[in-house]
């Protein structure tokens, strides 16, 4: 993230406002606060220290800020780096909701030199005294930024953002030390309208051996691995032996050489998940590829799978994985259309706006939810993407080729 540069605003008691932390000396902050995280703020699993991720599977790490944000010298560094950042909010109010991210706003609080002050979030309303759900000097005349440690599947952000905002509060957005990419927190916060903003990528800065899951890149190298999936499996298998060595030991497996077929997925994968008594689909995620890039096909369905299980935010675990059937959707070449190539009988779409490639949203081919090119193009560009109306967007299509496993419809 790029250091905001901002003009010095004196606070007249002596103390530093959020704006007068020089550029270059907050560089040299980030830098310590990181390596301090990096050394201190990832607690590895032992025999007498399991790990586990919130569906039960083991995990072989995780990041833990309090060993961190609870001793003085980590705290003060934490707050001067948070507040560089807080400058470029419009919000003076900030609030935390659970136990890590208390000693993080006490902190911007503390050193914001009078700029800001803090609220308290509850899970639910306290049962005596006050009996309210947020704490502290309450002004609901002033938009709130919420405060944590990490953002990952966004579940802690989104029952921040109810409490405050059934409480008469207007949320800006959130602030985090450390950010999960696309586990799900940011495309919900996005979606939602809320700023997200991190200090730090627990892949790229703090070195944990994971997937950067960047669209059209895959896991990178030199990550850490289960055991590889077997060659010779049919490919929606394939993908149920990714989810359940995923789920287990919370690693992407390595990935299978061949399949019991010839597949072709130049376009990309997706993956889905869904309910064997009623159809009823619980996740669905993947990748579309836009480039040309030297990853395999099977290296291509584990970042697919794995990608759909972290988004699906607990939906897919271990305990319901054998009442579900797997579908792998595998996209044909992506060529770039204009509205008048559409053809829904035929081609799958994907609409990308075109200031940053974000927003993405796709629509399959001939399904019962829409009957026409019209609606087709309306799903992909309003519903999934969520684009403006008159948003400058690309369109494209491809062919689709969709797979389920052996006897199942």
């Amino acid at each position: 993230m790029a250091v905001v540069e901002t003009t010095a605003v004196s606070t007249g008691d002596g103390s530093k406002s959020a704006a007068e932390w020089p550029a270059a000396s907050s560089n040299v902050q980030r830098e310590e606060l990181r390596l301090l995280l990096a050394r201190d703020g990832i607690l590895f699993a032992t025999a007498d220290q399991p790990i586990r991720h919130a569906n039960g599977a083991a995990a072989p790490w995780a990041l833990y800020t309090p060993a961190v944000s609870l001793t003085g010298p980590g705290l003060r560094l934490a707050g001067e780096v948070l507040l560089e950042h807080l400058a470029s909010f419009e919000s003076t109010q900030l609030a935390a909701f659970g136990q890590t991210g208390q000693p993080l706003m006490a902190a911007c609080v503390l050193l914001g030199g009078g700029r800001y002050t803090g609220l308290s979030v509850r899970t639910r309303p306290k049962a005596s005294v006050t009996m309210r759900q947020v704490d502290g000097p309450l002004d609901r005349s002033r938009s709130v930024v919420v405060i944590d440690d990490s953002m990952v599947s966004g579940r802690s952000l989104e029952a921040a953002v109810r409490a405050l905002e059934s409480n008469g509060f207007e949320v800006e957005g959130t602030l985090t030390l450390v950010q999960f990419p696309n586990r799900g927190g940011v495309d919900w916060a996005w979606s939602k309208g809320y700023r997200v903003e991190s200090i730090f990528d627990v892949w790229s800065d703090l070195g944990r051996a994971g997937p950067p899951f960047l669209p059209d890149e895959g896991f990178g190298k030199g990550i850490a691995r289960s055991e590889a999936v077997p060659d010779g499996l049919p490919i929606a298998t394939a993908a149920r032996w990714i989810a359940d060595a995923y789920l287990t030991t919370g690693l992407p497996p390595a990935p299978a050489t061949t399949f019991d077929a010839a597949y072709e997925a130049p376009g990309g994968v997706f993956v889905s998940f869904r309910r064997r008594s009623d159809d009823h689909r619980v996740a669905r995620d993947g990748f579309w590829r836009f480039r040309d890039l030297p990853t395999s096909l099977g290296e291509d369905l584990v970042f697919a799978t794995v990608r759909t299980i972290q988004l699906a935010r607990g939906a897919v675990h271990l305990g319901n994985l054998q009442q579900l059937k797997v579908g792998v959707t595998l996209a044909g070449p992506i060529e770039e259309i204009t509205p008048a190539d559409l053809d829904f009988g035929r081609y799958g779409i994907v609409v990308r706006d075109r200031v940053n490639g974000r927003k993405l949203g796709g629509a399959l081919p001939n399904t019962q939810v829409y009957t026409a090119e019209a609606g087709q193009y309306f799903q992909a560009r309003v519903r999934n993407a969520q684009l403006a109306h008159g948003e400058d967007h690309q369109l494209f299509r491809h062919d689709v080729t969709k797979v389920v496993e052996p006897g199942e419809t």
